[in-house]
Protein backbone atom coordinates (compact mmCIF):
# COMPACT_ATOMS: atom_id res chain seq x y z
CA UNK A 1 0.00 0.00 0.00
CA UNK A 2 2.44 2.83 0.88
CA UNK A 3 4.47 1.31 -2.07
CA UNK A 4 1.95 2.08 -4.66
CA UNK A 5 0.93 5.66 -2.86
CA UNK A 6 4.71 6.68 -3.46
CA UNK A 7 4.28 5.35 -7.29
CA UNK A 8 0.92 7.58 -7.39
CA UNK A 9 2.74 10.54 -6.18
CA UNK A 10 5.53 9.78 -8.32
CA UNK A 11 3.71 9.30 -11.68
CA UNK A 12 2.51 13.53 -11.08
CA UNK A 13 5.67 14.74 -10.40
CA UNK A 14 7.61 14.00 -13.94
CA UNK A 15 8.06 16.23 -15.17
CA UNK A 16 6.99 19.31 -14.76
CA UNK A 17 5.06 18.82 -11.24
CA UNK A 18 1.26 20.32 -11.57
CA UNK A 19 -1.70 20.09 -9.82
CA UNK A 20 -4.04 17.53 -11.19
CA UNK A 21 -8.13 18.32 -11.78
CA UNK A 22 -10.04 16.56 -9.52
CA UNK A 23 -10.56 13.45 -11.79
CA UNK A 24 -7.55 12.61 -11.89
CA UNK A 25 -7.23 12.67 -8.06
CA UNK A 26 -10.52 10.81 -8.11
CA UNK A 27 -9.24 7.76 -10.28
CA UNK A 28 -5.86 7.91 -7.89
CA UNK A 29 -8.30 6.99 -4.67
CA UNK A 30 -10.05 5.15 -6.46
CA UNK A 31 -6.82 2.49 -7.67
CA UNK A 32 -5.78 2.73 -3.73
CA UNK A 33 -9.22 1.77 -2.79
CA UNK A 34 -9.49 -1.12 -5.17
CA UNK A 35 -6.19 -2.10 -4.41
CA UNK A 36 -6.94 -1.66 -0.48
CA UNK A 37 -10.20 -4.29 -1.09
CA UNK A 38 -7.71 -6.99 -2.78
CA UNK A 39 -5.63 -6.57 0.67
CA UNK A 40 -8.55 -7.06 2.93
CA UNK A 41 -10.02 -9.97 1.61
CA UNK A 42 -6.38 -11.31 1.36
CA UNK A 43 -6.12 -10.93 4.92
CA UNK A 44 -9.74 -12.12 5.60
CA UNK A 45 -9.18 -15.61 3.79
CA UNK A 46 -6.47 -15.82 5.53
CA UNK A 47 -8.24 -15.59 8.60
CA UNK A 48 -10.66 -17.43 7.77
CA UNK A 49 -8.16 -20.43 7.28
CA UNK A 50 -7.24 -20.29 10.90
CA UNK A 51 -10.74 -21.41 11.92
CA UNK A 52 -12.09 -18.05 12.51
CA UNK A 53 -15.76 -17.39 12.76
CA UNK A 54 -17.02 -15.91 9.72
CA UNK A 55 -18.66 -12.79 11.44
CA UNK A 56 -15.50 -12.04 13.08
CA UNK A 57 -13.48 -11.67 9.75
CA UNK A 58 -15.99 -10.03 8.37
CA UNK A 59 -16.20 -7.21 11.03
CA UNK A 60 -12.47 -7.40 11.27
CA UNK A 61 -12.08 -6.32 7.53
CA UNK A 62 -14.47 -3.69 8.36
CA UNK A 63 -12.15 -2.05 10.92
CA UNK A 64 -9.13 -2.45 8.88
CA UNK A 65 -10.83 -1.62 6.10
CA UNK A 66 -12.45 1.59 7.62
CA UNK A 67 -9.07 2.92 9.03
CA UNK A 68 -6.63 2.18 6.55
CA UNK A 69 -8.41 3.99 3.82
CA UNK A 70 -8.88 6.60 6.66
CA UNK A 71 -4.75 6.92 6.52
CA UNK A 72 -4.30 6.74 2.78
CA UNK A 73 -7.00 9.21 1.64
CA UNK A 74 -5.37 11.48 4.34
CA UNK A 75 -2.28 11.05 3.09
CA UNK A 76 -3.20 11.46 -0.77
CA UNK A 77 -4.25 14.42 0.36
CA UNK A 78 -0.58 15.63 1.62
CA UNK A 79 0.41 14.80 -1.40
CA UNK A 80 -2.50 16.38 -3.61
CA UNK A 81 -1.54 19.49 -1.20
CA UNK A 82 2.57 19.48 -2.45
CA UNK A 83 2.08 18.46 -6.23
CA UNK A 84 -0.89 21.27 -6.33
CA UNK A 85 1.86 24.18 -4.60
CA UNK A 86 5.08 23.12 -6.42
CA UNK A 87 5.39 24.22 -9.96
CA UNK A 88 8.44 23.26 -11.66
CA UNK A 89 11.40 24.39 -10.70
CA UNK A 90 9.39 26.67 -7.62
CA UNK A 91 10.60 26.84 -4.47
CA UNK A 92 9.06 25.21 -1.36
CA UNK A 93 7.88 28.38 0.25
CA UNK A 94 3.85 27.60 -0.17
CA UNK A 95 4.35 24.13 0.76
CA UNK A 96 6.39 24.83 3.90
CA UNK A 97 3.67 27.49 5.11
CA UNK A 98 1.58 24.93 5.72
CA UNK A 99 1.64 23.92 9.81
CA UNK A 100 -0.82 22.00 11.58
CA UNK A 101 -1.19 22.08 15.48
CA UNK A 102 -0.87 18.75 16.99
CA UNK A 103 -4.43 17.57 17.21
CA UNK A 104 -4.99 18.50 13.08
CA UNK A 105 -2.14 17.32 12.36
CA UNK A 106 -2.40 14.17 14.66
CA UNK A 107 -5.78 13.18 12.33
CA UNK A 108 -3.83 13.35 9.10
CA UNK A 109 -2.59 10.38 9.99
CA UNK A 110 -4.94 9.24 12.62
CA UNK A 111 -3.07 8.86 16.06
CA UNK A 112 -3.93 11.52 19.09
CA UNK A 113 -2.08 15.04 19.70
CA UNK A 114 -0.58 13.36 22.63
CA UNK A 115 0.75 10.53 20.07
CA UNK A 116 2.09 13.18 17.92
CA UNK A 117 4.26 14.81 20.29
CA UNK A 118 5.50 11.84 21.78
CA UNK A 119 6.80 11.01 18.34
CA UNK A 120 8.39 14.77 18.18
CA UNK A 121 10.05 13.82 21.38
CA UNK A 122 11.40 10.33 20.21
CA UNK A 123 12.65 12.59 17.01
CA UNK A 124 10.26 11.43 14.43
CA UNK A 125 8.72 14.70 13.93
CA UNK A 126 9.73 18.36 15.16
CA UNK A 127 7.45 21.53 15.40
CA UNK A 128 7.89 25.12 15.16
CA UNK A 129 6.99 28.09 17.45
CA UNK A 130 5.74 31.07 15.88
CA UNK A 131 6.94 34.01 16.53
CA UNK A 132 5.73 36.54 19.45
CA UNK A 133 3.95 32.93 21.08
CA UNK A 134 4.99 31.59 23.93
CA UNK A 135 2.90 28.34 23.39
CA UNK A 136 1.09 26.56 20.49
CA UNK A 137 3.74 24.65 18.31
CA UNK A 138 3.09 23.71 14.84
CA UNK A 139 3.97 20.81 12.76
CA UNK A 140 4.96 21.26 9.13
CA UNK A 141 2.43 18.91 7.00
CA UNK A 142 5.43 18.33 4.62
CA UNK A 143 6.67 15.90 6.93
CA UNK A 144 3.95 13.43 6.03
CA UNK A 145 5.28 13.33 2.84
CA UNK A 146 6.39 10.45 0.58
CA UNK A 147 9.90 10.71 0.90
CA UNK A 148 10.17 12.83 4.28
CA UNK A 149 8.44 10.86 6.24
CA UNK A 150 10.03 7.91 7.89
CA UNK A 151 13.84 7.14 7.73
CA UNK A 152 14.94 10.54 5.93
CA UNK A 153 12.93 13.07 8.73
CA UNK A 154 14.68 10.44 11.52
CA UNK A 155 17.94 10.77 10.11
CA UNK A 156 17.69 14.30 9.34
CA UNK A 157 16.57 15.13 12.86
CA UNK A 158 19.24 13.20 14.72
CA UNK A 159 21.74 14.47 12.57
CA UNK A 160 20.92 18.32 13.45
CA UNK A 161 21.00 17.41 17.15
CA UNK A 162 19.16 19.73 19.02
CA UNK A 163 19.22 22.90 16.92
CA UNK A 164 15.31 23.31 17.83
CA UNK A 165 12.44 22.83 15.10
CA UNK A 166 12.74 26.46 13.84
CA UNK A 167 16.46 25.78 12.24
CA UNK A 168 15.40 22.21 11.43
CA UNK A 169 12.85 23.77 9.20
CA UNK A 170 15.28 26.49 7.93
CA UNK A 171 17.47 24.08 6.68
CA UNK A 172 15.00 21.53 4.86
CA UNK A 173 13.07 24.59 3.34
CA UNK A 174 15.96 26.53 1.97
CA UNK A 175 17.97 26.42 -0.71
CA UNK A 176 21.79 24.72 -0.70
CA UNK A 177 24.53 24.96 -2.29
CA UNK A 178 25.57 21.26 -1.42
CA UNK A 179 22.37 20.63 -2.94
CA UNK A 180 22.76 22.30 -6.60
CA UNK A 181 20.23 24.79 -4.98
CA UNK A 182 17.61 22.96 -4.54
CA UNK A 183 16.33 22.76 -0.90
CA UNK A 184 16.75 19.48 1.04
CA UNK A 185 13.00 18.92 1.20
CA UNK A 186 12.68 19.24 -2.70
CA UNK A 187 15.68 16.46 -2.93
CA UNK A 188 14.08 14.24 -1.01
CA UNK A 189 10.85 14.08 -2.83
CA UNK A 190 12.14 14.32 -5.74
CA UNK A 191 10.52 17.96 -7.29
CA UNK A 192 11.47 18.14 -10.57
CA UNK A 193 13.93 21.30 -11.44
CA UNK A 194 14.74 22.86 -14.15
CA UNK A 195 18.24 23.64 -13.77
CA UNK A 196 20.88 21.66 -15.19
CA UNK A 197 22.88 21.41 -12.40
CA UNK A 198 20.49 19.36 -10.39
CA UNK A 199 19.92 16.78 -13.28
CA UNK A 200 22.21 14.47 -11.65
CA UNK A 201 20.89 14.70 -8.08
CA UNK A 202 18.02 13.91 -8.72
CA UNK A 203 18.88 10.69 -10.58
CA UNK A 204 20.46 9.61 -7.75
CA UNK A 205 18.40 6.56 -5.66
CA UNK A 206 16.57 7.72 -2.70
CA UNK A 207 19.37 6.25 -0.24
CA UNK A 208 22.25 8.24 -2.15
CA UNK A 209 20.32 11.37 -1.78
CA UNK A 210 19.46 11.39 1.54
CA UNK A 211 23.06 11.13 2.00
CA UNK A 212 23.57 14.37 0.22
CA UNK A 213 20.71 15.71 2.23
CA UNK A 214 23.08 14.85 5.29
CA UNK A 215 26.50 15.99 4.06
CA UNK A 216 24.18 19.46 3.15
CA UNK A 217 23.07 19.34 7.52
CA UNK A 218 26.42 18.89 8.48
CA UNK A 219 27.79 22.07 6.40
CA UNK A 220 24.49 23.63 7.76
CA UNK A 221 25.76 23.04 11.84
CA UNK A 222 29.18 24.26 10.51
CA UNK A 223 27.52 27.26 9.71
CA UNK A 224 25.01 27.66 12.58
CA UNK A 225 28.45 26.63 14.77
CA UNK A 226 30.84 29.41 13.30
Amino acid sequence: MRRMLGQIVASTANPPMRALDPTAWTAHQRDLTDHLDSEVRALSAKLGQLGLDPNVVGLLGKIIDASVTRQVVDLLDVAREGTGILAHGADTTLITADMLPAGEFGRRINVSDETVRQREKDGHLFSVLPAGRARGRLYPVFQLLPGVMGKPLDAVISRLGDVGGASIYQFLSSGSEALAGLSPLQALIQEPDVREESTTLMKLSDEQRLEAVLRAANGFLAELNA
